[in-house]
């Protein structure tokens, strides 16, 4: 049976995936608002393997890496809220060290050609990566944010996550527009 919290987290993460926004205008818009309720929802929806850095933190990190395109809407999304009883904690990082430590990682379009070398240095590491380029799964990302149709929508590459032992909750891939096992890291 599912509790109300969960149901009304879920209803949330598919609402706000279906909401309008605007690709084009995207300070004006919904966009990345949408894009980080979502990174929010992905962390309740995830689970971090016992005994892992992530799993015995007493914060959540939400991570950013290159050139943030959320302009401090990610920080007022995620203030005073709990992933697990957990306060969230933002972090940027310019630079690939350190982002082994992330929970949810999130890599901006400023780093997609250096895909490849953030991969690696997460490795098998625990870490929920999301990005925005096109071929973001494909090349061992975890969940690709896409808008089409005026609408965020996001597909999920359970290759990374089942590799490093993360499980992603059965509620979060039924919300997803695809689910696929493929490249991992």
């Amino acid at each position: 049976m599912t509790r109300p919290s969960t149901f009304c987290a879920l209803a949330l993460a598919a609402t706000l995936a279906a909401a309008p926004t605007r690709a084009s205008d995207t300070q004006g818009s919904l966009e990345y608002p949408v894009k980080a309720s979502l990174l929010l929802n992905f962390a309740k929806f995830a689970e971090w393997p016992a005994g892992s850095a992530q799993a015995v933190s007493p914060t959540v990190a939400i991570c950013v890496l290159g050139r943030d395109p959320f302009r401090g809407v990610l920080d007022a999304t995620v203030a005073g809220r709990t992933v697990g009883g957990r306060p969230i904690e933002v972090k940027r990082y310019l630079r690939v060290e350190g982002i082994e430590a992330c929970h949810v990682l999130f890599v901006a379009s400023s780093e997609a050609a250096t895909l490849a070398q953030v991969l690696a240095r997460i490795g098998d590491s625990p870490v929920l990566t999301v990005g925005e380029a096109g071929d973001f799964a494909e090349r061992g990302g975890a969940i690709r944010l896409s808008v089409e149709d005026n609408r965020t929508r996001f597909s999920v590459n359970l290759g990374p996550t089942e590799a490093s032992g993360l499980k992603l909750s059965s509620k979060l891939l039924h919300v997803a527009r695809e689910v696929q096992v493929g490249a991992s890291r």
